[in-house]
């Protein structure tokens, strides 16, 4: 008589991970379920995740890494897996295992990473803007969720160093102008550009959305309010200083405020916000931040009551 198989058995649990797989939403989410898998595969492996390409002397951008085991060990055998955009080829995801064995001819630590690609593949396209390639405004409000958590998990551990995260909203100046005068076509056109410029000036942990029309959004992370600053000012300067077809030359405003996991959502939006207006009724082609500007009595503070906006 066969023996009737368990969840407990190596192989169903493997076949529970593949198909866990191809649950996720995000793709943070994924590179969570895939180091569950190689882990029990290999438990004594490590796994590392890190987002955009892999380099050795800089790993500030690793998403995850961990073994079961806590002793540092010298591993012979590394495996680098990348997961590349199919649209331009940039790295998305690049996967490195370290192992006491070669890995290589295990078929279902191929297949589970194969499911993975796929999958990274599927919620990539279904997650960017179709001109620009920018992350959309749908998935906008999940990073900032995921944030929350992540400052309130700090917040709980007091030896972990202080984490600092911030949210700019970015307008193209007189867009309305470059539509009328040169048509949609070219109106599209700067949307691309402006979004290839953003790719090339902001971090590659820094995430980048298109809002809606000419309006953007950069999440900043791991920068206080100084950095920050310094980060947009380049990135205005550089759209200030670039020659565009026909168009010649373009100005963006920028309005951004630090997040806070004590605000809801709607009040994050709207302190962006209010900083991003006070920029486009003062000149344009400037860049403000929502606190300082309160601090120095230039606005209004918004407050939160009882789930909604309301301003002093």
């Amino acid at each position: 008589m066969a023996t009737r198989k368990t969840l407990t058995d190596p192989a169903c649990r493997t076949c529970e991970y593949l198909v866990r797989l191809t649950e996720p939403s995000s793709i943070e989410a994924l590179d969570k379920v895939l180091i569950d898998a190689v882990l029990l595969l290999h438990p004594e492996c490590q796994i590392s995740i890190y987002k955009g390409s892999y380099s050795k002397t800089g790993a500030s951008n690793s998403l995850s890494a961990r073994s079961k085991s806590e002793q540092q060990q010298t591993y012979p055998y590394s495996a680098i897996v990348t997961v590349t955009n199919e649209r331009d080829r940039t790295t998305i995801r690049s996967i490195v295992i370290h192992s006491h064995i070669a890995l290589s001819n295990d078929p279902n630590l191929s297949l589970a990473i194969q499911v993975y690609k796929n999958q990274v593949h599927h919620i990539n396209q279904a997650s960017l803007d179709k001109l620009t390639g920018l992350l959309t405004r749908d998935l906008f409000e999940f990073y900032i969720q995921q944030i929350y958590m992540e400052l309130r998990k700090v917040k709980r551990r007091e030896t972990d160093t202080q984490k600092a995260f911030a949210v700019a909203f970015i307008d193209i100046d007189n867009f309305k102008k470059i539509n009328d005068q040169y048509g949609h076509l070219m109106g599209d056109e700067v949307l691309l550009l402006i979004s290839q410029l953003m790719k090339k000036t902001f971090r590659a942990d820094d995430l980048l959305f298109r809002f809606g029309g000419e309006e953007f959004i950069v999440i900043l992370r791991n920068c206080d309010t100084t950095t920050c600053r310094l980060v947009l000012e380049r990135f205005r300067n550089k759209i200030e200083k670039h020659s565009f077809p026909l168009v010649e030359h373009i100005t963006v405003s920028i309005g951004f405020t630090l997040i806070d996991h004590n605000y809801n959502y709607d009040v994050l939006i709207h302190r962006a916000d209010k900083a991003l207006y006070y920029a486009k009724e003062n000149g344009k082609n400037s860049c403000w931040n929502y606190e300082e500007l309160v601090d120095k009595n230039l606005i209004k503070p918004l407050i939160e009551m009882e789930g909604d906006v309301e301003l002093f």
